[in-house]
């Protein structure tokens, strides 16, 4: 085993305890993705001002009760999941993001479960692969998303769900580097929860 890969395990690791060492309660529990689908991309897209995102999470409810789409990018037509990210992010801050779950992951910033922020992204694994489905965090635990069921419509889903939970891959975010440090969170939103 190459010392990058015994550094990366004892990263993730710690990583690991630390966020199981801050939930409390029992019930659900967070699943976190495999170490190998958490690396840092290369590239990293990230707005000009990080209240874009704040910006992204108020515009996102205007998109509620819009019809699910597959491949759907217009509110008009109809939306799936990355569509939403992409429409929303190219309205407010006019970023053009993929339409892709996983390319946007493999672009954004990972954020720990406890500083995400409105407006970061969080991703499910719910066909079977890593990023398979993204929704936009907006604060106290929830995230607006385009589902392919129950409904088909854009909601809020809360990531306790346990569902969803199961399936959580990771949050990122676009918000420039020092917002997501902590010191400016504006909630703690899935502190009832444990992880794993």
């Amino acid at each position: 085993m190459t010392y990058w890969r015994i550094a990366h395990i004892a990263c993730m690791s710690g990583l690991i305890a630390l966020l199981t060492g801050c939930a409390s309660s029992p019930g659900v529990r967070i699943r976190q993705t495999d170490p190998g689908y958490a690396k840092s991309p290369q590239s990293v897209v990230v707005l000009k001002r990080a209240e874009q995102a704040d910006d992204a999470a108020m515009y996102a409810f205007s998109l509620l009760d819009k019809a699910y789409k597959f491949g759907g990018n217009h509110p008009d037509s109809g939306l799936d999941c990355s569509g939403l990210i992409s429409w929303v992010y190219a309205q407010t801050s006019d970023l053009k993001l993929p339409h892709n779950a996983a390319q946007i992951a493999n672009m954004t910033r990972l954020v720990e479960i406890d500083a995400l922020q409105p407006g970061d992204l969080v991703f499910y694994n719910t066909m079977g692969r890593p990023n398979s489905h993204v929704g936009l965090y907006i604060g106290e635990g929830k995230f607006i998303h385009a589902p392919s069921e129950k409904g088909k419509v854009v909601r809020v889903e809360r990531m306790d769900n346990p569902w969803f939970a199961a399936r959580y891959d990771g949050g990122r975010t676009l918000r420039p580097t020092d917002t997501n440090s902590g010191g400016s969170r504006m909630s703690s939103p899935l502190s009832p929860l444990t992880t794993n």
